[in-house]
């Protein structure tokens, strides 16, 4: 007698898909076509990118999950945004993006005014490094400072993919802030509970962990230390 063994079939589970849709829109509520819209997660390795039409409208399709959701635009302020899809569901993204008031080098000139607000009256200004220059001399006045219980503060620029970048720390022994500015903006979305943005141009500040503990990065620069956490947000550490 023959037996026939037959083996059943294992139906593989399809990958669930939902879909992102929006539109970007200016201030006056006119649509803005071309507009770059960037998605991605960490369950990505390279992100997704689509352009608006000409109706300002958007769509793609992704898997289930969480996902930053940026629309980039030239001449406008990058925003970015969380998105949470399901299967089968359409989850709606809409952006109000916002010209550039003043150019970058204007702009710039509020970490300036932040920094030495927050370090007060008569406070030591320990130097502006510029991109590539020697810190050295910076990050020894800030210690100095810092230990002898003095007021302070210091900026060091930076260059963004396409965006003038600055950071700085001001303060003294008891508190420290450190301060980030982008040209093209930083998104609320994501940023610390403690993170202060100080103007439309994106300031921003966010207190150093106390007891406060400064360090010398291997970039020269000084950043807020913490043990766990080094203040990685505002890029004192890279």
């Amino acid at each position: 007698m023959s037996v026939l063994s037959v083996a059943s079939a294992v139906p593989q589970q399809k990958p669930q898909f939902g879909v992102i849709e929006g539109s970007v829109r200016d201030r006056s509520g006119a649509v803005i076509p071309e507009t770059m819209i960037i998605v991605e997660s960490s369950a990505t390795t390279q992100p997704l990118t689509v352009k608006t039409d000409g109706s300002g409208k958007f769509s793609v399709e992704v898997r289930e999950g969480t996902y930053r959701v940026c629309g980039k635009r030239e001449g406008f302020v990058q925003k970015c945004l969380r998105a949470s899809v399901n299967t089968a569901a359409v989850t709606q993204v809409s952006f109000v993006l916002s010209l550039f008031s003043q150019p970058p080098q204007v702009s710039s000139r509020l970490l300036d005014h932040a920094l030495q607000k927050q370090a007060g009256s008569g406070a030591k200004n320990c130097g502006r490094v510029r991109i590539n220059a020697n810190s050295e001399a910076a990050s020894e006045c800030v210690l100095r400072q810092f230990r002898n219980r003095h007021s302070f503060y210091v900026r060091y620029d930076l260059w963004g993919v396409d965006s003038e970048v600055a950071l700085g720390l001001a303060g003294n022994s008891d508190h420290v802030v450190a301060f980030s500015f982008d040209s093209f903006g930083t998104s609320r979305e994501g940023s610390p509970q403690s993170a202060s943005f100080l103007s439309d141009n994106h300031v921003v500040a966010v207190p150093c962990p106390t007891p406060v503990e400064l360090h010398v990065n291997n970039a020269g620069r000084v950043s807020c230390f913490s043990h766990g956490e080094e203040g990685r947000w505002l890029g004192l550490d890279d």
